[in-house]
């Protein structure tokens, strides 16, 4: 009987040390991904519906409803933004021959932010108005604060997100307002570039130009700006 107990203990404990071995080895691949990046691929149109979209896409998993601002410069190519009450940023790291981009994250932290995240954002952004000497910094505060640099825009967006999975991509569509105007956007991001132009290729969307969320949002506003120019 105790030479049982002792067997179901050992095998117990076995079980636990393999249990914790593999959750190390996830984390670690996890952490692996994070310093290396994901390989984006997005377009942006008024209308979606003609590209030809896998049994995959129609079963998404349920909508997250979003209002971000995200903070555009025509110095900095970041990808920062502001949603759920956290400061997201993400910057490019290459792009290759494809087109396609490798993003990875540098800094997440809620709202009120600390000085060091403040002297992040206000160099990569290249601020020029002074940085408010009290911390934490509440998103009013923030805010107001950049809107005194006529070289950063905000830009609101409204999104409605899709998630999905096709062929290991992670996968996004997304019906998003800017300015009022009403766009879609889908999204496929994989660690291994190749494997995410393979998947492209076999949806026969490989013929699509990648274009990211600063790149459009810029594109908007020079649209604005020209359209002013025009009617003064």
């Amino acid at each position: 009987m105790y030479v049982e107990l002792l067997i179901s203990g050992v095998f117990l404990l076995l079980c636990c040390v393999c249990v914790v071995f593999f959750a190390f080895l996830l984390c670690m691949n996890e952490k692996t991904d994070r310093k290396k990046g994901r390989w984006e691929w997005r377009i942006f149109d008024k209308d979606l519906s003609a590209l030809e979209k896998p049994p995959a896409f129609h079963v998404p998993e349920p909508v997250q409803e979003s209002t971000e601002i995200y903070l555009v410069s025509k110095t900095c190519e970041d990808n920062i933004k502001i949603r759920y009450n956290f400061l997201d940023i993400k910057r490019l790291l290459q792009i290759n021959k494809y087109g396609f981009e490798q993003w990875i994250p540098i800094l997440k932290e809620v709202f009120p932010l600390s000085k060091e995240t403040t002297d992040i954002l206000w160099k990569g952004l290249s601020v020029s108005v002074e940085m408010p000497a009290t911390f934490p910094l509440s998103m009013n505060h923030f805010l107001n604060t950049l809107k005194k640099d006529a070289h950063i825009a905000h830009i609101t967006v409204e999104k409605e997100r899709y998630r999905y999975t096709i062929d290991g991509c992670m996968g996004e569509y997304s019906q998003i307002r800017v300015n009022g105007s009403r766009y879609e956007t889908i999204a496929l991001e994989h660690p291994d570039d190749n494997h995410l132009y393979y998947t492209l290729q076999s949806l026969g969307w490989g013929s699509h130009l990648n274009m990211n969320y600063i790149y459009f949002l810029k594109s908007i506003l020079d649209k604005h700006d020209k359209s002013g120019e025009d009617q003064s």
